[in-house]
C-alpha cells in the first residue's frame, strides 16, 4: 500500500491536510469505505481488472471539506470528507495528494 501512495504522490505532488475547503481534482476518487479506497489505488497500480470497490470519480471543481484524517503519512493523509455539489453532500474516504485550496 505505501508503495501506491509513494506513486501517487509523485504524479500528483503534496500538500497536507487541514480543515481548509478544497476544490476536487479531475478523476479523483470518493470511495464508501477506506478498505475500498485502498483495492482501488492497489487496482490501479497493478492493473487488477477484477478487483471491487465501491468508488466513484468525482467532476473537478466540487467543494471538499476535510472531516477526518485517517491515516497520517510523510507523503499524504487518507481521509474521511465531505464533497458538496449545490445544497447536496456525500461522505466518504478520499486522498489529499493532489488537493487545492478554494
Amino acid at each position: 500500500m505505501l508503495k501506491a501512495i509513494l506513486a501517487a504522490s509523485v504524479i500528483l505532488g503534496v500538500q497536507s491536510a487541514s480543515a481548509a475547503d478544497y476544490s476536487t481534482q479531475r478523476g479523483q476518487p470518493l470511495c464508501s469505505s477506506l478498505d475500498d479506497l485502498q483495492t482501488y489505488m492497489l487496482a490501479g497500480i497493478t492493473n487488477d481488472k477484477d478487483a471491487k470497490w465501491d468508488c466513484q470519480l468525482l467532476p473537478p471543481g466540487l467543494r471538499l471539506k476535510i472531516e477526518e484524517v485517517v491515516n497520517k503519512t510523510a507523503i499524504g493523509d487518507l481521509v474521511k470528507a465531505r464533497v458538496f455539489d449545490g445544497n447536496k453532500s456525500v461522505v466518504g474516504y478520499t486522498m489529499n495528494i493532489g488537493l487545492k485550496l478554494r
